[in-house]
């Protein structure tokens, strides 16, 4: 009983310090303009990412300064973050679903509430 109880404590500490790197990731992964989820990252001439649609806005608006910094930027070029892009396309697939809902911890917990004491074993 005591291991079953230690076990789901792990496993709740877990399941919370998960959820807390999805967070972590889904605000590096916000546009520092808009501060909404990334859709299409690009490199600015900065070095930072942007969303396309809001640089560009930036730069349309006659903008030639970073908007992290404010210091002049050495062009208005841009290039895919694929990296990024990446990470947002898991997130979007996967981070959003775990981030917004607890079933897999409550799948585990309800086995370890049965008395599975190797969650594993049952896959």
């Amino acid at each position: 009983q005591e291991t079953s109880e230690a076990a789901l404590l792990n496993l709740e500490a877990e399941a919370s310090a998960l959820r807390a790197t999805i967070l972590a990731l889904r605000i590096q992964c916000a546009c520092p303009i808009s501060h909404a989820i990334l859709r299409e990252p690009m490199v600015a001439a900065d070095g930072h990412t942007y969303d396309r649609h809001n640089i560009e806005e930036w730069f349309a608006r006659g903008q030639h300064t970073s908007p992290m910094t404010n210091a002049p930027l050495g062009g208005t070029w841009l290039v895919p973050n694929l990296f990024a892009t990446q990470v947002v396309q898991r997130l979007r697939e996967h981070g959003e679903e775990f981030a917004s809902s607890v079933s897999v911890s409550e799948v585990c917990i309800d086995l370890l509430r049965q008395g599975v004491s190797d969650i594993n074993a049952t896959t």
